[in-house]
């Protein structure tokens, strides 16, 4: 199982930027961590994009129910 969450930080200065990061859940490895200026459907699908090219399909992913995700599921 995978896990995919977002850091909102001031990581570059005065400007808020998203670390969005999917880890595995068993052993804590980042598989894909990259910065955007949000955390939005485009942001998150790049960093499910590496981890598909690298990894293969992963059989579970937990997110936070964030509203990107949520409608992706209905």
């Amino acid at each position: 199982m995978l896990q995919m969450d977002s850091s909102p930080h001031n990581w570059f200065g005065n400007e808020k930027a998203y670390l969005i990061s999917m880890i595995d859940d068993a052993t804590s490895d980042i598989l894909s961590s990259m910065f955007f200026p949000t955390e939005n459907t485009w942001g998150c699908l790049t960093v499910l994009a590496e981890v598909l090219r690298e990894y293969g399909v992963p059989e579970r992913i937990l997110t936070d129910q964030t509203g990107w995700w949520i409608g992706a599921t209905k």
